[in-house]
């Protein structure tokens, strides 16, 4: 199966980008790929930087074998174990690791054949149970031989099934190998689904973290645009402030005018007593008014470090949303990465096919 999957995700969201913007272009032009489109409909918008990072986004040409498992190499072959060289069954399972391999093998003869996981023999690369009733294998005491080993492209295990005196290959008993065929099959298939599923955590994790991202992203662009606010009604006050203290001064001139003109006729009636309390009230007036004007001149420089603040605040907005944009085409690219890895499991098929 190819990777349908991403084409119609991003031909969805390249259909909702041409119905929300207003389409100033010819309607002649065409588009050449479903990239494109997504670059095509905010180029006009983003940078040059920020373009050319969500033409590399939206690039999904790296993932179309993603969710193609690889093959398994499953076979009857000869294979050298505790009985000796015989006829058995070998896989190579790919992606796997030795561990995980050896870990599943334990734990599948404990659930699916019954067997205690102390009745399991460890000894190098062999893995083994001796003189067990093992499920499936009808009501008679078997072994079970098994060798992991590491591959190159995986983990190649070779297995067969022994009763007191044979080994059970085709021709001893071929309803006792069929059914070891069976069980490697679903046991290569557990191993591989398993890997796989490793690499969907993994996958979800990225995603997770990318989602934590578009989040801080997004509180940020609430803290920004609350800044603008508060530095708006910052300089409304101030203006407020600045309109309340000119007509203070206006009135403060009239009287001080006033005042002059009284304190010339004291003077010239030579009314020492209320010069002196002219003058006294006169000097209150003029500190007063004196004091509204450099008030006024720090609420002057206070506009121009808000409208300074809203201008770098406005710019960290308009990056914020920048930055928004290309998360939201990351987390989308994320999403697709996850759904064929799941697709992938899906996939997996039992290499035991006859």
């Amino acid at each position: 199966m190819r990777t349908i999957l991403f084409f119609t995700f991003l031909s969805i969201f390249s259909t909702i980008n041409l119905l929300s913007q207003e389409t100033s272009k010819d309607k002649n032009e065409t588009v050449r790929t479903v990239t494109d489109t997504v670059f095509v409909e905010v180029e006009r918008e983003l940078p040059e930087n920020y373009k050319m990072l969500l033409k590399d986004i939206n690039d999904y040409s790296d993932l179309e074998d993603i969710d193609e498992p690889e093959s398994f190499v499953f076979e009857v072959t000869t294979v050298d174990l505790n009985r000796g060289k015989h006829e058995g069954v070998s896989v190579v399972i790919p992606e796997a690791e030795l561990e995980q391999a050896i870990k599943i093998w334990e734990k599948d003869l404990e659930n699916i054949f019954s067997v205690f996981k102390s009745k399991v023999i460890n000894e190098g690369n062999l893995h083994y149970v001796e003189n067990q009733k093992i499920d499936g294998f009808e009501d008679r005491e078997l072994s079970l031989y098994a060798k992991i080993d590491k591959a190159d492209d995986g983990v190649k295990v070779e297995t067969y099934v022994a009763d007191s005196m044979n080994v059970l290959t085709s021709e001893v008993d071929q309803r006792a190998f069929d059914r070891l065929k069976a069980y490697v099959g679903s046991y290569a298939k557990e191993v591989y689904q398993d890997v796989v599923d490793t690499q969907i955590e993994k996958e979800e994790e990225i995603l997770e973290d990318l989602e934590d991202e578009l989040d801080d992203l997004q509180k940020d662009h609430e803290k920004f645009r609350k800044g603008v606010k508060d530095n708006e009604i910052d300089i409304e006050h101030a203006q407020q402030d600045i309109q309340t203290n000119k007509r203070t001064i206006e009135l403060n001139s009239e009287k001080i005018a006033k005042y002059k003109d009284d304190m010339y006729d004291a003077k010239v009636a030579d009314n020492r007593d209320l010069e002196k309390n002219i003058k006294k009230e006169l000097k209150k007036l003029e500190r007063s008014k004196d004091k509204l004007q450099d008030k006024n001149k720090d609420l002057y420089s206070d506009i121009v470090e808000y409208e300074q603040e809203i201008m770098e605040l406005e710019h960290e907005i308009k990056e914020n949303l920048n930055r928004t944009f290309l998360k939201k085409a990351e987390i989308r690219r994320q999403q697709t990465i996850v759904e064929l890895y799941q697709n992938k499991k899906v996939n997996i098929e039992n290499p035991n096919k006859n």
